[in-house]
């Protein structure tokens, strides 16, 4: 998982499951669940997060239905620097990604 940008924040550490080699590979529609952990660098209260996804080497927003960042960080916002916290992910990929298939020789 590539972080683009994160304003005022340092990503810690990304945790991905499933995770069946390097790069990890995510399936549409199939459950998955990461966990960025992070630490704020200033105080932030975040209002939406924005997720993007490389296919085929073509960069895109991942566009997600429910994007309310505090419902998915914890501890709850708002966000403290010096403070470590964790952002989870924990549903199906139904994304908004192109479909892909890779034919191997």
């Amino acid at each position: 998982m590539h972080i683009l940008r994160s304003d005022g924040v340092v990503v810690k550490a990304v945790d991905l499951e499933p995770c069946n080699g390097d790069p990890c590979t995510v399936h549409k529609g199939q459950p998955t669940s990461f966990v960025i952990t992070f630490g704020a660098q200033k105080d932030i209260d975040p209002k939406y997060f924005r997720l993007y996804s490389r296919v085929d080497g073509t960069l895109g927003e991942a566009v997600i239905p429910d994007s309310d960042a505090c419902s998915r960080i914890t501890p709850s916002c708002p966000l403290r620097a010096g403070q470590e916290y964790k952002f989870t992910y924990n549903e199906r990929i139904n994304w908004n990604l192109p479909n892909v298939s890779r034919l191997q020789s």
